[in-house]
Parts: C-alpha cells; structure tokens; sequence
C-alpha cells in the first residue's frame, strides 16, 4: 500500500506540472523575442533526476535559507529558475578574500590603514581583520562610518587630503590600501604624501589599490553627455573622476617616490539592473545638476539612448563595461 500510494502522489504532482509548463509557454522567448504559434503543445517535462524534486513558490524562500546554512544535498527549485546551490555558490564567493586583502597578505603584528569605506573598502577592511592584523578605515562620510563601526571596524570620520597634518598617524601603519571611493583624489599629491607619511620605519611600507580605470563606463558616459546638451541645452561637464591607464597611475606613483612593483588596467563586464544603472552609475555622474526633475528627466533620457547597445533581449538586464586598475607598490623611502 506505501509503494502504490507513493505512485498516486508522484502522478498527481507530475500531473500539476504541465498545467504550469503549459502557461510558461505563453510567455515571450527571452532569445527570439517573439510568442510561440497558437496551438503550439506545451513541452513535455522533463524528467526528475535523482535527489530532484519539484518545488512551488511559498516553500522557495525557506529551501535556499536551508541551503545557505550549509546542507549538503542540490535541491533545484524547478518552477522558478532558482538554484539553491547557485545561492550558496554566491555567498561562498562572497567569503572569499579580496584581491587587494591577499595582495597586503599582512601578519598579525601589522597594522593597516583602509582608505576609503565603499564596499570594496568595508571588504577589505573585514578581510584584514579575519587575517588577525589590526584595522583603522577612514572615510569623509558620516554615514559610511557608521556602517563600518557597527560592523566591528575601527572606522574614522578623518579626510585622506589631511593625513600629513594628522601627526598621531605618522610612522603608525605598515601597509594602506586604497579602493574606489578614493578614485577622485588619488591623483592629489597630498594623498598619496600622506600615505608615505603614515608608513612605520622598519615596516614593508606596502600600498595596494583597485580604483575605476581609464575607459569606465565609457558608453554610460558618452550617453550623458549627449542627454545633458539634449535636455539642458548647454554642456555641462561632469564632476572630475580620476580614471587612469596603468601607465598614468603607475607614473603617479613614482613621482611621489613609491616603488611600483605591479599595475595593470583590468576589463570587466558588470551585469546589473536598471535600477542599478540609475542609482549606481548615473546618479554619481550627474551631482552637478542641481535641478531634481531635470536631473531625474538627464538620467531617464540617457538609459533610453543606452537600451538599444547595454541591455539584452529580455529588457531587464543590462550590462556596462567597467575597467579597473589595480596596483601594488612599495615606499622608496622604507626601502633605502
């Protein structure tokens, strides 16, 4: 009786299964963009592999916190296109180490000052402090370290431009790093003094840095620009951003006596929402246009001028092309 009331079940939930594949193939196709032919038959469903089973929406939610918290088995969450494991494939990429974190590799003796607390600094930060160094981050905004602070991070309301007037850091820190909220002032000289400044004789007097490159977010860019003298009727130029080659960056380094030993400009593509468009790469642009409703109406004018080149056949997801560049350098000072 178990075996044949295990069959009904099994008939019953496959049975369920065609009736939502049938309404799934009313929908557009992401690939051609065009509905299937009228009487088309749904597709038959496919087969359940062993460990599969079939799962509906209300239970999704739990089943990838399960998973998140560390089973082992795969659940596929079939009906929504969700996979649980990719979910815990995410958040263990999360976990991992930054790059700039492994290129510090510091010791536990070191002390490390963070410049900069955007998500990559506030990472970095976290990192450091799993490897067992010690961590002052600073930031100009409130806010930011707040966040840090309530995170566990020494974090400080102090201004990078500042840090040769700031005595009580000179000579403090073994390594820094610098990450992309640092992009528009990492071509002042009084920075990267600053820097040098705060190095501890005897110490490795290591810098590492990833900030936003030369060419980023180039067709973004050239939208905007095109919207503002559109819209505005004048051009208006964007704030300053420092997006250097390798070669500018490496260059000013040197002059302010930093041995290079690595930096290189790195291509990305960042698929990202429009949401995100908006919020994460055109707001930022636009902080010089006072006027709320005709910066709201720059930013809709040049997502439209975007769509046709950044974004894929579904209409949901766009991509933008970021170029970052990433360096590694030592005090010529700490090495003499």
């Amino acid at each position: 009786m178990a075996t044949r009331a295990g069959s009904r079940r099994a008939v019953h939930v496959r049975a369920q299964a065609p009736q939502q594949q049938h309404k799934d193939s009313q929908k557009k196709d992401v690939v051609s963009g065009s509905y299937p032919p009228a009487g088309t038959p749904p597709p038959r469903p496919l087969p359940l592999k062993k460990g599969e089973r079939i799962m509906t929406a209300p239970v999704i939610k739990k089943t990838i916190e399960k998973e998140v918290g560390g089973q082992n088995n795969t659940v596929m969450i079939r009906e929504s296109g969700i996979s649980a494991a990719a979910t815990t494939k995410a958040k263990r990429a999360e976990e991992e180490m930054t790059a700039l974190a492994q290129m510090l590799n510091p010791s536990p003796s070191d002390r490390v000052l963070v410049l900069g607390l955007g998500t990559l600094g506030t990472r970095v930060a976290r990192d450091v402090l799993r490897m067992g160094a010690s961590v002052v981050a600073i930031d100009t905004d409130q806010n930011a370290v707040n966040d840090a602070k309530s995170q566990g991070i020494n974090a400080r309301f102090v201004d990078a431009q500042n840090l040769t007037k700031k005595e009580e850091y000179h000579g403090q820190f073994d390594s820094a790093v610098a990450t992309g909220t640092m992009s528009p002032w990492l071509r002042s000289r009084s920075v990267l003094q600053g820097v040098h400044s705060v190095m501890r004789d005897g110490s490795h007097g290591k810098f590492v840095g990833e900030l936003r490159g030369h060419g980023d977010s180039a067709a973004l860019r050239v939208a905007l620009t095109a919207a503002i003298e559109e819209i505005v009727g004048s051009k208006l130029e964007m704030p300053a951003r420092f997006l250097p080659t390798a070669t500018d960056m490496s260059k000013q380094l040197r002059n302010q006596f930093f041995h290079v030993e690595m930096c290189k400009l790195i291509p990305d593509v960042q698929q990202a929402s429009v949401g995100d468009l908006r919020n994460l790469y055109l707001m930022p642009m636009t902080t010089h246009i006072e006027d709320g409703e005709l910066r709201h109406k720059v930013i809709q004018r040049a997502v439209a001028l975007c769509e046709g080149v950044l974004c894929d056949s579904s209409g949901t997801s766009w991509h933008v092309g970021t170029t970052t560049v990433r360096f590694m350098a030592t005090s010529r000072y700490l090495m003499e």
